[in-house]
C-alpha cells in the first residue's frame, strides 16, 4: 500500500500533465487506495484497461464484427441463390407461356380460316 501511495502523492504534487499511468495499474492492482483520481486528459495505459467491467478488448470486437460479418454473407447468398431460382422459374414460366400464347395463336388462325371457307361456302350456297 506504501507503493500506491506514494505515487498518488507524487502525482498529486504535479501540477501540471501528472503522468498516471503507473498509478492505474497500481491502482487496478488493488494498491492504491479507493479514491484515488483519474486524469481525464491521460488515459490509462491499453495493458490496464483491456478489460474493465467487462468491455472487450480491440482485438475481440473485430473477431466478433468479422464473424458478423461471415454470418451475414452466408446468409445473403443464401439470399441470392434463392432470387435467383425464382428468376430461373419465372423466365421458364415466361417462355412457356410464350409458346403456349403463339399455338392458341396458329389454332385461331387455322380456325378463322377454315371459318371464312365455311362463310363462302355458305355464300355460294344461298
Amino acid at each position: 500500500m506504501d507503493k500506491g501511495s506514494n505515487l498518488y502523492a507524487s502525482a498529486k504534487s504535479q501540477r501540471e500533465s501528472p503522468d498516471f499511468s503507473g498509478l492505474f495499474c497500481v491502482w487496478r492492482s488493488g494498491l492504491a487506495p479507493f479514491h484515488a483520481k483519474r486524469s481525464i486528459t491521460s488515459p490509462p495505459p491499453a495493458s490496464c484497461r483491456t478489460n474493465w467491467l467487462g468491455i472487450p478488448a480491440p482485438l475481440e470486437t473485430c473477431r466478433q464484427y468479422i464473424l458478423l460479418l461471415e454470418n451475414e454473407v452466408a446468409e445473403l447468398n443464401l439470399q441470392l441463390r434463392a432470387a435467383r431460382e425464382n428468376i430461373f422459374k419465372r423466365v421458364n414460366m415466361q417462355a412457356q407461356t410464350e409458346r403456349d400464347y403463339d399455338e392458341a395463336l396458329a389454332r385461331l388462325r387455322e380456325k378463322a380460316g377454315e371459318a371464312a371457307g365455311y362463310g363462302r361456302k355458305s355464300a355460294t350456297l344461298s
